[in-house]
């Protein structure tokens, strides 16, 4: 028998899964485990990456909050859009046809910077209207957004 017909002899299988891991991999893990290593030993690290972490629990739940809001609107717009109500149908359509045309950040910066701003004038004009008709009144009327720092605010969940 010759030597080119003899069966490769076989490797075994940890040697070909090191072997074909990529060298990109091998740095980013590295570097992941040096990160993680900082993290820990380090007091200041620690303490930024336990509010990184916070505000990522936070980021998470308004993403799956605005996921559920904005399906159900969909939902509903959707059902709207194929009643046979010529009404329904008008609102439905005229609400989709200013949604897709106006451009995503021109309307983040309107909510922003227009109906946040009058939600917070409305509640304390409530609270003015609402401040002589007693206790329960009188706190809605002596809340004001403006009396709590941004630190406050964030940090109330």
């Amino acid at each position: 028998m010759s030597a080119s017909s003899l069966p490769a002899p076989k490797r075994q299988a940890a040697y070909t899964f090191f072997e074909r891991i990529p060298y990109w991999l091998l740095a980013a893990l590295f570097l992941g485990v040096l990160m993680v290593w900082r993290i820990t030993t380090n007091d200041s690290y620690a303490t930024i990456f336990a509010a990184v972490a916070k505000g990522i629990g936070v980021t998470v739940y308004v993403t799956i909050v605005a996921y559920a809001g904005a399906l159900v609107l969909g939902l509903f717009v959707g059902l709207a859009r194929v009643s046979k109500n010529r009404v329904v149908y008008e609102i439905a359509t005229f609400y989709v046809e200013i949604i897709r045309g106006v451009p995503m950040l021109v309307l983040l910066l309107y909510i922003a910077f227009v109906l946040a701003p009058a939600l917070v004038y409305a509640i304390n004009w409530l609270g003015m209207q609402l401040a002589g008709l007693g206790a329960p009144a009188q706190l809605l009327a002596e809340f004001r957004v403006r009396d709590f720092d941004y630190a406050s605010r964030a940090s109330s969940r």
